[in-house]
């Protein structure tokens, strides 16, 4: 009985340590989109100042397909 219950709280402690890793995980990995977003945008504002319309749209839905705030 007391093995039953060992190897449950086991499980249980490797299960919530997964869930946290993952959880961290996507929570930075987040963070490197929204990066991301933030400098294709500026890529695409440089691109629209010097008159290159058309990189300027490439770069701007690039940066609209990780965060549509942009």
């Amino acid at each position: 009985m007391n093995k039953i219950l060992y190897n449950k709280a086991v499980i249980y402690i490797i299960s919530f340590g997964l869930i946290l890793l993952f959880t961290a995980y996507d929570l930075f990995a987040g963070v490197k989109l929204a990066d991301e977003a933030v400098s294709y945008r500026k890529l695409g504002y440089e691109a629209q100042q010097k008159g290159d319309i058309d990189a300027a749209v490439q770069w701007y839905q690039k940066a609209a397909n990780l965060d549509l705030a942009y």
